[in-house]
């Protein structure tokens, strides 16, 4: 194309294709990818540019495993202190299933402790993002995980405890949340072990803003240890940036007017605008304050995804699956939007846990 402005001929193309591996990080918050590229003129960096940050919508459909075999994860102990763990791929093809586009190639691993019977659960804590379909977890001698507690008694020096606490927690921090000594905080110093630990601060105990004594209206918060007997696992397709993160898809319930402004109820399936992100299996907790009549507000359904914006519901896990005991969606008359959502860990791939370590 020959443009006046310039002294030669000027090329282009008005299609820009983008290669599979630049959209590896989803953007957590709204499921999108942002791309930005590059112009280039024959004088290189003395006035080319970046362009600015675009979001876009793929269109991509995730699908574990394969789409006659549902994709599993196993747990398995190895040894006396470690656990192995295996998954198999997520494939990614675009829009519906037209085209398989690669596979994921970074997972993020969550975990989780408890105790037998799930008894003093920790905190989700985030392991590593790696670049294969299996990792080694080793079994700590103690995890930690939160604990609220009221003191016994003490000095302006020591809190009493009825607390078993089974290792030094020199340096923690100690938060007083309610009755005497409420909104202040302080540092352990060192407790006792075993049994109706007392703990001692490095600095006085304080109340209403002078040295005092804790009693036993005074709640704290701590991180208590103890020997891990079940491990959970979250793997996660990458997002930026790295959460548990939860999101609410909303959709149209009516059948005069639907508005595709979110998405809306079809025949059996409910269609999104955009990608919904959901993979096979997922699970989702269904709300509306006017719920359509085979569904129930606030329970669990699961997603089998038909395309990249298309869903349909499932009453469990096995069912969605293997296509069976669809539950069947019909739109509620009436002209005034009638919203429902389903909220759900979109990036999660699979999850499971073992009780036996």
């Amino acid at each position: 194309m020959t443009n006046s402005l310039y002294s030669v001929d000027q090329e282009f193309t008005s299609k820009l294709s983008i290669p599979f591996s630049n959209f590896q990080e989803v953007n957590t918050y709204r499921n999108d990818f942002t791309v930005r590229f590059r112009i280039s003129t024959e004088d290189r960096n003395l006035s080319s540019y970046w362009s600015p940050n675009y979001s876009i919508d793929p269109e991509f459909l995730y699908e574990k495993g394969t789409s006659q075999v549902a994709g599993k994860i196993n747990i398995e102990k190895s040894g006396s202190n470690s656990v192995d763990l295996t998954w198999d791929e997520l494939v990614v093809y675009k829009r519906n299933r037209d085209i398989e586009i690669g596979l994921i190639e970074t997972y993020d691993v969550w975990l989780r402790w408890a105790g037998s019977s799930f008894s003093n659960p920790s905190n989700w804590t985030y392991k590593e993002r790696i670049n294969t379909t299996s990792n080694n977890i080793l079994i700590p001698e103690y995890y930690p995980y939160p604990v609220t507690s009221t003191a016994t008694g003490g000095t302006s020096s020591t809190i009493t405890t009825s607390l078993t606490i089974p290792i030094n927690l020199e340096g923690q921090k100690i938060v007083f949340v309610g009755g005497k000594g409420a909104g202040n905080e302080n540092i352990i110093q060192s407790n006792t072990t075993g049994n109706n630990s007392t703990i001692t601060l490095s600095a006085p105990f304080q109340h209403n803003g002078s040295a005092s004594t804790p009693d036993n209206t005074t709640v704290f918060e701590i991180e208590n240890y103890q020997q891990p007997k079940e491990l959970f696992v979250e793997i996660y397709r990458p997002g930026t940036p790295i959460l548990r993160y939860e999101n609410e898809l909303l959709f149209d319930q009516r059948t005069v007017g639907a508005t595709k402004e979110y998405g809306y109820v079809g025949s059996d399936e409910i269609v999104f605008l955009n990608s919904h992100g959901y993979a096979t299996g997922a699970a989702v907790v269904y709300n509306s304050d006017n719920p359509l009549s085979m569904l129930t507000d606030g329970q669990t359904y699961y997603i089998r995804a038909d395309s990249f914006n298309v869903i349909y519901l499932y009453p469990t896990k096995q069912d969605a699956e293997n296509n069976t005991n669809r539950i069947s969606l019909f739109a509620q008359f009436g002209a005034e939007r009638i919203l429902g959502s389903l909220t759900g860990k979109k990036l999660l791939v699979y999850e499971g846990s073992i009780t036996t370590l």
